[in-house]
């Protein structure tokens, strides 16, 4: 039995990279406040299913859910001590 798609397969991974692609440029804007901040990109190598989503540690878990959320907090803590270093200049 040969089983046909119903969509194929590069029709759908199109669908999923531009909707990788749009989530990103969403957090690009939470950040857009200080040019040197800098999402970085998906590693596709990386599963994409999830169980809890954080812990890549244990099988069957999300590492890019994990590497979004250190990403997250990495610019987070980059832009707050940038603040902070500003308000000591002047």
């Amino acid at each position: 039995y040969s089983i046909i798609l119903k969509y194929p397969i590069d029709l759908i991974l199109k669908i999923l990279m531009l909707t990788l692609n749009s989530f990103y440029d969403a957090l690009q804007h939470e950040f857009a406040d200080n040019s040197n901040i800098e999402v970085i990109p998906i590693d596709l190598k990386w599963k994409i299913c999830c169980s809890d989503g954080v812990h890549s540690n244990r099988p069957g878990t999300c590492l890019i859910t994990q590497k979004l959320i250190e990403t997250i907090n990495n610019n987070r803590n980059y832009y707050n001590n940038n603040k902070l270093n500003n308000r000591k200049q002047h």
